[in-house]
């Protein structure tokens, strides 16, 4: 039975895995809108910390996958159960360095010690294979404990105590996951399937690729199509559209041919796949190399100048200064069309709600003071969402 389990007979990737990465295309846009609203060095340290934890769970789920069946009832319950946990975790997100934060801990444990142990019981008959899965159940313990501890700090302490579980998880391929007794494993145990690594892996490029066109058509769908504003957006998905094709056209073929050539493919899944693919997803949206990630952020806060010295009074907008503005115009805009993302007391927007949202989103950024509506409230962005409550 184990053996029928564990062992798929191909490298196609299965439909319940496709709906299984469902879940992250909601944690990637949640991570993204966590560092919307904290958007300063603690918000990017916070966000980056949680993109990285979504990337590790879904990596490491990925390659549990490369062996397992994914039509076999078991390992489909496996998956079920990880998604429940993984939108649980999804959830947690906008509140994981808040009242949440034991949630986002849980869940996150959960999901990585409950997978490995899955893969270790169904193991059971290959003894070399049930080693490599001890080795890492027993590294996944060892950072659930900083997991667990860093939700009972002080929100001002959980980052570094959080960082410091996921170094010890991120040290654990590069070390061999090396416990004292049970030695070193070596990368010749870690038999990968090449084409399905590769498939899997360019399925999450595509996520966050497509989380990036998602917000920057729901941010430019709500705001005036002004000259800048539509330049921002094309650009944007020209970025993007950049970014498909030197990943896809240009080194996805010659990773998948060279891990299913090499006679050490878990060595290269554990470089190129797993470690290499990080500064392609996750990148600073400000500086001119953008991930795919980042690239997202990058349009929300895209500001209608055009050049990174005009970030003064001199913006071509009405002499405006472009980045309050900039940065409010965004807010108001994503809480009106993603309100459920909203920090503080947000409540779900009906469909009739979304026209007075809208247009008092489009009040707070009115150039011309001589046109405002005096119905107006200039007060922020907050009050747009918060007058309907």
């Amino acid at each position: 039975m184990a053996a029928q389990t564990l062992f798929r007979a191909n490298s196609r990737v299965g439909f319940v895995e496709l709906f299984f990465d469902l879940v992250f295309v909601f944690a990637i846009t949640q991570v993204s809108h966590h560092l919307l609203y904290h958007f300063d060095l603690t918000g990017a340290a916070q966000s980056t910390l949680m993109f990285l934890a979504v990337w590790w769970v879904w990596i490491y789920t990925t390659w549990v996958l490369n062996r397992l069946d994914p039509e076999r009832f078991a390992v489909r319950m496996l998956l079920f159960g990880l998604l429940i946990l993984g939108l649980f975790l999804s959830m947690s997100i906008p509140e994981a360095f808040g009242d949440r934060g034991l949630i986002f801990a849980a869940t996150y444990v959960a999901m990585q010690s409950g997978r490995t142990g899955f893969m270790w019981v169904c193991a059971r008959d290959d003894a070399t294979l049930r080693a490599t899965y001890l080795r890492i159940l027993i590294w996944f313990a060892a950072a659930a404990v900083f997991w667990l501890a860093g939700a009972f700090v002080p929100p001002e302490w959980r980052l570094a105590v959080w960082t410091l579980a996921l170094a010890i998880e991120y040290a654990g391929p590069a070390a061999g996951f090396f416990v004292p007794r049970l030695g070193r494993d070596v990368t010749q145990n870690w038999a990968v399937k090449g084409a399905h690594m590769a498939e899997r892996c360019g399925l999450f490029v595509i996520i966050a690729l497509g989380e990036t066109l998602l917000v920057s058509g729901a941010t430019f769908a709500g705001v005036g199509w002004t000259g800048p504003g539509v330049a921002a957006f094309l650009g944007s998905v020209v970025l993007s559209i950049a970014m498909w094709w030197v990943y896809f056209h240009v080194g996805h073929h010659r990773a998948a041919h060279q891990i299913e050539t090499s006679e050490d493919p878990g060595r290269i899944a554990r470089r190129s796949f797993t470690y290499a693919h990080i500064p392609n997803l996750c990148a600073h949206p400000h500086r001119r190399r953008c991930g795919a990630f980042g690239s997202g952020i990058g349009a929300r806060h895209r500001p209608s100048c055009r050049s990174r010295s005009s970030r003064g009074p001199s913006c071509a907008s009405g002499g405006q200064p472009s980045v309050p503005r900039g940065k409010r115009l965004v807010q108001a805009t994503v809480r009106a069309l993603v309100p459920a993302f909203a920090p503080g007391r947000a409540r779900p927007v009906h469909s009739a709600d979304r026209p007075r949202v809208l247009a008092a989103a489009r009040c707070h950024h009115r150039l011309d003071g001589a046109d405002a509506d005096p119905r107006c409230d200039l007060g922020g962005p907050v009050t747009a969402r918060r007058s309907l409550t």
